[in-house]
């Protein structure tokens, strides 16, 4: 790109250096438009972008818009028909019901032959009142 500096008459500049100046602006103008408009475009492409990736989602359908969309194949009523036969299909089977007196399973004695040892385990901190007052016997 020149540079022309201060354009005026006293400069002597000719008609054709003019117009051709003239030219060039004009070119400048309408690229520096056209690179404005795709910084807009690019922008909202990027505001766009944005809300798909980071905006809140739903994939709801609706029928309504759907329909109005679809063309027609048949005729309303060979569809109507035809969902009318798939809704009100006849199923039959049988069952057998749980037991509704089922006890809970209770844990199995120890057999009799394995020896049986308790063992209580009090902690060292507690005095005996307080071992009192939790049920054991225990003489002071």
């Amino acid at each position: 790109m020149k540079q022309t500096g201060n354009i005026s008459p006293s400069n002597e500049i000719t008609p054709e250096a003019y117009y051709l100046l003239e030219k060039e602006k004009e070119k400048l103008v309408r690229e520096n438009q056209n690179l404005q408009n795709e910084v807009l475009f690019l922008k909202e492409e990027l505001a766009q972008l944005k809300r798909m990736i980071y905006g809140s989602k739903s994939e709801r359908y609706v029928k309504d818009k759907a329909d109005a969309l679809q063309g027609s194949l048949f005729g309303a009523t060979e569809m109507e028909e035809k969902q009318d036969e798939e809704a009100t299909q006849e199923i039959n089977y049988k069952r057998t019901r749980a037991k509704k007196d089922k006890a809970r399973p209770l844990r199995a004695e120890i057999p009799a032959h394995l020896p049986r040892e308790e063992q209580v385990i009090e902690p060292d901190d507690i005095e005996n009142s307080q071992k009192d007052r939790r049920g054991n016997k225990r003489a002071a």
